[in-house]
């Protein structure tokens, strides 16, 4: 996304991650405020459901975009203003019209920080749950999401 509000610091950033070969990046924004930091995740989400625009831009076929953000398991501490986003996007290349390519995007608001973790990888599918699932694997990033939380409010 370009717009992401006005923080007055970019805490972390990090691309790529152990483990992934796929296209992994994270950033942390620190904001003045919690207002500040709930609109730039506004900002970000927003964003994120424009994704298929970007597809289209450069020309991907069959293009869609879901928010799965209410199927995320998400429990902040009570006193902590937070929420979370999840949104996947696919789109088939014009190089590759049988294969989509696939971005899944979380973002974390806790308090006066947000995170922003976009993960993009090719492939004919992307079986799996954001909810835990007994019979599928939950999604990487959305099984992540607790530990994410625990980590951005560590973050000093």
């Amino acid at each position: 996304p370009g717009a992401y509000g006005d923080p007055h610091t970019i805490l972390v950033r990090d691309y790529g991650a152990i483990g992934f070969e796929d296209s992994v990046s994270a950033v942390v924004f620190g904001y003045d405020s919690s207002d500040e930091a709930a609109e730039g995740f506004a900002l970000l989400q927003d964003a994120a459901l424009d994704c298929p625009g970007v597809y289209e831009e450069n020309s991907y076929t069959n293009v869609r975009v879901d928010d799965s953000s209410g199927a995320i398991p998400f429990d902040p501490p009570a006193d902590m203003a937070a929420q979370v986003g999840y949104i996947t996007a696919v789109g088939n290349s014009p190089a590759t019209p049988d294969v989509g390519t696939w971005t899944e995007m979380v973002m974390l608001h806790a308090d006066s920080r947000v995170l922003y973790v976009t993960q993009e990888f090719d492939g004919m599918d992307n079986n799996c749950s954001v909810a835990p699932d007994p019979d599928i694997e939950q999604c990487v990033l959305a099984a992540a999401v607790p530990d994410l939380l625990e980590r951005l409010m560590r973050v000093s």
